[in-house]
């Protein structure tokens, strides 16, 4: 028996039911080893998977990013009405009897405490922001790979693979 052609498909299962395949069928050489022929193609169809699976895994990020910064600016937004809120009591129960005068002393503190969750949630949305501008254009560039038919690893493709693991979402 002479083997003339090899091929290699593989199925990759993604999320929800869906399945990706890949497939390349190659004719051999006079000579040529099947086996090697085999070996190539498997390692071509990993190259390749690799590449689109470090763009699905940009994509979850930026979608995970996009809802921190969704919450950081709703926090944002409640804490600054709570702070305005609270001034305006503040400045009345100063004004009035000793006991209320005592709980706006106690409402200072409170106040403190929200201009710090507020600061915090400030810095987290400058962040979250900074890391929504780093995965676009790490999407870009994956992006310009795949259409370019460049499937060999760089450092964006090694980075976004570790990104399998789910960061907490508020």
């Amino acid at each position: 028996m002479k083997v003339t052609t090899v091929r290699y498909e593989r199925l990759f299962s993604l999320e929800r039911y869906h399945n990706e395949r890949i497939s390349f069928e190659a004719r051999l050489d006079e000579g040529e080893s099947e086996d090697k022929a085999i070996g190539d193609l498997f390692f071509k169809v990993a190259e390749i998977e690799d590449v689109f699976q470090a763009y699905r895994n940009c994509l979850d990020s930026i979608e995970r990013n996009s809802h921190e910064i969704d919450y950081d600016r709703g926090r944002i937004a409640e804490l600054e009405r709570r702070i305005a809120e609270m001034k305006v009591t503040i400045e009345k129960l100063a004004k009035g009897e000793p006991d209320e005068r005592l709980r706006a002393a106690c409402d200072r503190e409170s106040l403190k405490s929200l201009r710090a969750q507020l600061e915090h949630h400030h810095g987290d949305l400058e962040k979250h922001e900074r890391e929504k501008a780093t995965l676009t254009k790490q999407l870009q560039e994956l992006r310009t790979k795949i259409k370019e038919g460049n499937f060999s690893s760089n450092e964006t493709v090694k980075v976004l693979l570790k990104a399998l693991i789910p960061t907490e979402i508020h």
